[in-house]
């Protein structure tokens, strides 16, 4: 008799242990995610401070998130690829049929080399994917120079010096994918740089002149609307305030 207890209160014993063990088993851990959300610029609102009309600037994408198309009003500027390169900017209208070409570009092993900007032939100075200088035939027409993935100046042929500064603010089309040249000294400095600026210096003179931003930021550092206060050229200490509000859409794009 005491010898079968003792077999049953071993048995329980065992019984307990393999029940304790299995409960205590480590939980399976949850897969690594494959995919991450990025945001898109898809529109930019700008109203001047006293205006009455609010200015919006629509951009879409194609499926690489490359920038389409960016329509300002009437004006819609397209951005045309051939596979990792963009070969030319076109105005179009809003069928989408040619009617100017604003630029075009020339590679050779993925480098770009030249191109025309509006009718101008146009050679250019590459290191590390960055453009240093635009040269047309006779004369370098701007020379660009950077700090990390922001391009913190540049020089035109006229020696007139243009810079900017920045801060922990991320450039609104941070998710995008581009390759883009600038072409003009008016062109927007939107998409040059992985930041935000912060300054924009017109020139280096005695007194400011230029803009300045101050931002509303989400979560992930991205604008979500700028204050832009920019200086009168011909009097400096009179500035235009321009409101600039930021609308993203969500992509779940692979890791």
């Amino acid at each position: 008799m005491k010898l079968n207890l003792y077999y049953t209160s071993l048995l329980l014993l065992i019984t307990f242990a393999a029940c304790k063990k299995s409960t205590t088993t480590e939980p399976t851990p949850d897969p690594k995610p494959t995919t991450k959300t990025i945001k898109l610029l898809t529109r930019m609102a700008k109203v001047v401070e006293g205006g009455k009309d609010t200015v919006y600037t629509d951009i879409t994408y194609d499926d690489r998130n490359r920038i389409r198309t960016i329509k300002t009003g009437i004006t819609i500027k397209q951005y045309n690829y051939l596979g990792d390169e963009l070969i030319s900017l076109t105005r179009i209208d809003d069928q989408g049929k040619v009617m100017s070409t604003y630029a075009s570009f020339i590679y050779a092993d993925g480098v770009l080399t030249s191109g025309l900007a509006s009718t101008t032939a146009v050679t250019y100075e590459m290191s590390g994917g960055k453009v240093l200088k635009r040269n047309n035939a006779t004369q370098t027409m701007f020379e660009f120079t950077y700090s990390g993935n922001n391009m913190v100046s540049y020089k035109q042929a006229n020696g007139q010096v243009t810079g900017y500064e920045f801060g922990t603010a991320k450039n609104p089309f941070f998710h995008t994918r581009h390759r883009y040249y600038q072409l003009t000294a008016s062109e927007s400095e939107d998409i040059y740089s992985e930041n935000a600026p912060t300054k924009f210096i017109i020139a280096i003179t005695p007194v400011f002149r230029g803009s300045i931003y101050t931002y509303v930021v989400d979560k992930d550092g991205l604008p979500l609307s700028a204050q832009v206060k920019a200086t009168q050229f011909a009097d400096p200490s009179l500035f235009s305030t321009t409101v600039v509000v930021y609308t993203y859409t969500s992509k779940q794009v692979p890791l």
